[in-house]
């Protein structure tokens, strides 16, 4: 149960730092002996991550839910909100970069074939 809690603490706060001391509380296990939960949390396949050991803390990447409820699927709606306007925010700059490549090619292949003539 204290592996699916720090799962769960995990998935709450993706790509956030958690302070040791948060796991901790919520296991019930002293602060020195978190790191090792959270290996074996990882290990079980329930979350990945980063562990920073000078701010004492986790930043979670991948969390796998106790349940998936109500709450995670509006959680799970609005990240894939988040994610949508990122990749059409990114389709302007992508175009663009494409027109520039373009014209980059064909002045080039002009300055090809004016030296082919010379």
């Amino acid at each position: 149960i204290r592996l699916l809690t720090v799962a769960s603490i995990a998935a709450e706060h993706l790509g956030q730092d958690v302070p040791f001391s948060k796991v901790s509380q919520a296991i019930g296990v002293e602060e020195d002996d978190i790191e090792m939960w959270i290996i074996d949390v990882v290990r079980s396949g329930l979350m990945q991550g980063k562990m920073n050991q000078v701010t004492r803390s986790l930043v979670p990447t991948r969390s796998t839910y106790r349940r998936f409820g109500a709450d995670q699927w509006s959680l799970l709606a609005e990240r894939l909100d988040q994610w949508k306007a990122s990749l059409e925010s990114l389709q302007p700059v992508i175009g663009n970069a494409k027109l520039v490549a373009q014209q980059q090619a064909m002045q080039m292949a002009g300055q090809a074939q004016v030296t082919i003539k010379e």
